[in-house]
């Protein structure tokens, strides 16, 4: 018995020794021109900034992950529930503050939690952590809310839209759904962005890492959101809807070198037109990993093969 097996670990030795290890390299895949994505949405332009193989993997390969067997509810369907919630709640409160104030606010967005959370079907453990975050959520919206309608109108909830841009490779088409717009009292518009995970920094904001918010605004200018009409866009905010001692909070798409909410809507949308023709570009790989550091979720990394070529020192995969 030890005699065969010596000799197969002598064979597997000398294989080793006499085939040249082949140096894992990053994927570059170039489609033509023809095959390019003529369509996207405000959340995946942030990822064709960081990551475009992830955006080659979806929409030219057409490839989409597998639902992990039995695996329970996770940050997506919470993100999806909070969702349905406002929009439910809106169009049970199209306007105004009812006289029970807050406190029938909370009573409402209970009572449609209860409704939403149902379907989900998630276990008894996950339920005893998600209901009393959500609880802390409703309480800190209901007073906010109640403060916003004094000085501000709601004018549509999950507006969604398709913005035509004319770019070297044809028109290309960016979609996106505004979680809230309201009216401002000097008549501009103010587009609100719920986020049940973490916030843009003042950084990604600056740096143009976060346009999904600059960008509806572009949208929403143009009057293709919804039945909202077209109007400049004055307030551009992020409401961080996670639970906790705090239960919410605002912040404002900001940028500290002074560039207004217009000027930022603006660039957005400058740099999606140049981003859009640097892709119409054949030439133009869709590179895994340009910027790594601010690649939050992936999808793809296994068949990009991620872990081997920048585990190896290529240099390649380093932020820029």
């Amino acid at each position: 018995l030890k005699k065969p097996g010596v000799q197969w670990l002598a064979r597997a030795a000398r294989l080793e020794r006499e085939r040249p290890r082949e140096q894992p390299k990053r994927p570059l895949p170039c489609p033509p021109l023809a095959l390019r994505r003529r369509r996207l949405s405000v959340t995946e332009i942030s990822t064709l900034q960081v990551n475009p193989y992830a955006i080659y993997a979806r929409h030219v390969l057409r490839l989409d992950p597998l639902d992990a067997i039995a695996a329970d509810p996770g940050a997506a369907e919470r993100g999806s529930f909070i969702h349905e919630v406002m929009e439910k709640f809106f169009e049970r409160f199209p306007k105004g503050v009812p006289a029970g104030g807050a406190a029938e606010f909370r009573a409402a967005l209970e009572d449609i939690g209860r409704t939403c959370l149902a379907p989900v079907g998630i276990a008894p453990g996950l339920h005893a952590i998600w209901w009393p975050r959500f609880r802390d959520i409703v309480s800190w919206f209901a007073e906010t809310e109640v403060a916003r309608r004094a000085v501000t109108r709601p004018l549509a909830a999950e507006s969604s839209g398709r913005l035509k841009i004319e770019t070297p490779g044809g028109d290309f088409f960016l979609t996106g759904r505004a979680d809230r717009i309201d009216l401002l009292p000097d008549g501009r518009l103010a587009i609100v962005d719920y986020k049940t995970g973490s916030l843009p920094t003042a950084g990604d904001d600056k740096a143009g890492f976060a346009p999904q918010l600059p960008l509806l605004g572009a949208m929403a200018e143009a009057g293709v959101l919804g039945k909202v009409r077209p109007g400049a866009v004055g307030e551009l905010a992020y409401w961080k809807l996670s639970g906790g001692e705090e239960g919410g909070r605002q912040k404002e798409f900001s940028r500290d070198d002074g560039v207004s909410v217009k000027d930022a809507v603006k660039a957005a949308l400058d740099g999606l037109r140049a981003l859009i023709a640097r892709f119409d570009d054949p030439s133009t790989p869709y590179a895994p990993y340009i910027h790594p550091a601010r690649v939050r979720f992936d999808d793809f990394a296994h068949l990009a093969r991620v872990a081997e070529w920048s585990a190896e020192g290529s240099g390649e995969g380093d932020d820029e």
